[in-house]
């Protein structure tokens, strides 16, 4: 699904001076960070890890939540935020369905 000129841009984040993306395969079970769902051992998935104000962190994200996050965004995004962005946005929970109606 490409979401065309509808796509969200995100400038309220702190830029990685340190950042590094790969699709890996996964040696256990993992959760993804966007969605929530599990990731089973053996499934790609993608793996960030990144230095933010002096922090490290580390986010696991399913293959599924890269692909909607390439057509829900445009550049730049905030890890964990996807389900909110196109909850607040597109007025539904990708997730579980759910749809809140405009009154």
């Amino acid at each position: 699904m490409d979401l065309g000129c509808s796509c969200v841009t995100s400038s309220d984040y702190d830029v990685a001076s340190i950042y590094d993306c790969k699709i890996v395969k996964a040696r256990k079970t993992y959760t993804c960070c966007e969605c929530g769902e599990e990731i089973k051992k053996g499934a790609k998935y993608e793996h960030v890890s990144g230095l933010w104000d002096g922090n490290w962190e580390h986010y696991k994200t399913c293959l599924l939540c890269v692909r909607i996050r390439r057509d829900v965004y445009c550049g730049s995004f905030v890890h964990m935020e996807l389900r909110e962005v196109i909850s607040e946005v597109y007025g539904f929970d990708y997730v579980t369905g759910e749809s809140w109606d405009e009154e």
